[in-house]
């Protein structure tokens, strides 16, 4: 009874630091983020953009792929939706 015991406490002891080491080197990768959000329109158009500001009226964006974009509006009620 004592050997099954402790060949159940060494085999913990042995799988536990692999699953830490194993973790640590997964996540230490650089993870790449989108940060592009979507704005469906009522008309099915989708838009590829960084939402800036959202108001009661307004929602305030620029283009994703344009980092010197100006400063876009579109209505609130011309969206379906935001991803």
């Amino acid at each position: 009874m004592y050997y099954c015991r402790m060949k159940k406490i060494l085999l913990i002891l042995m799988i536990t630091p692999m699953l830490f080491i194993s973790y640590n080197l997964f996540a230490s990768f650089p993870v790449e983020l989108n940060d592009c959000d979507i704005i469906i329109l009522e008309s099915g158009d989708e838009i590829s953009v960084k939402v800036i500001e959202i108001t009661p009226d307004l929602i305030k964006y620029k283009y994703c792929d344009k980092e010197n974009s100006p400063l876009i509006s579109v209505n609130v009620k011309q969206r379906y939706s935001i991803k």
